[in-house]
């Protein structure tokens, strides 16, 4: 699995920096943005070997969930994705001022001028659309098994080869499995 194939599932400007990129865990690169999560031993790069105790909190879910597994059951067809019409795909309505800098990008302490942190020097935030929820794609759900996925990350596994899926509820993180790794994508709630 190539670096781009692995990013398409992480995060997008996550506060939570360690999901906007793959790191690595007992010989696995990982990927996840919390609704979904891929695991791997083909890659063609390493990646940070950090996050420890994401690292268990993986291995046992995963775990847990292979478990659970139902039958796994083929990827259905699936319309195709759309970009959110509020956005246009990029995930973001708007900008607004950044309240830390008043919208200069900088402020001034004792007589130096620092570039703001929380606007990157910008002098603006993003605003993400609450349409799409920052996805930058319309929501749309898609019934597999006893659950309902989103059918953007459906579209995501369905790329991978030999991809199967197994719902395990409605509460519950379905187990997907495909050459070379495994993962976990979480049901939508309706």
């Amino acid at each position: 699995m190539n670096h781009e194939q692995l990013t398409k599932f992480c995060a997008t400007g996550d506060i939570r920096f360690y999901l906007n990129e793959p790191f690595m865990t007992e010989g696995y690169a990982i990927a996840t943005d919390s609704s979904i999560l891929i695991r791997t031993k083909e890659f063609e790069r390493e990646y940070p070997d950090k996050h420890e105790k994401m690292k268990k909190n993986i291995n046992e879910m995963i775990e847990k969930q292979q478990s659970l597994c139902l039958p796994l059951l083929p990827i259905p067809e699936l319309s195709p994705v759309e970009k959110c019409p509020d956005c246009g795909g990029t995930g973001k309505t708007e900008d607004e001022k950044c309240d830390e800098c008043d919208g200069d990008g900088e402020f001034a302490r004792g007589g130096y001028n620092y570039e703001c942190q929380n606007c990157d020097g910008t002098g603006k935030i993003d605003i993400y659309c609450g349409k799409c929820r920052g996805g930058g794609y319309v929501i749309q759900s898609v019934p597999v098994g006893d659950a309902c996925f989103s059918n953007r990350y459906l579209a995501l596994i369905a790329e991978l080869p030999n991809a199967r899926i197994a719902p395990n509820g409605k509460d519950e993180a379905a187990y997907f499995t495909f050459d070379g790794g495994d993962g976990l994508l979480m049901p939508r709630r309706e």
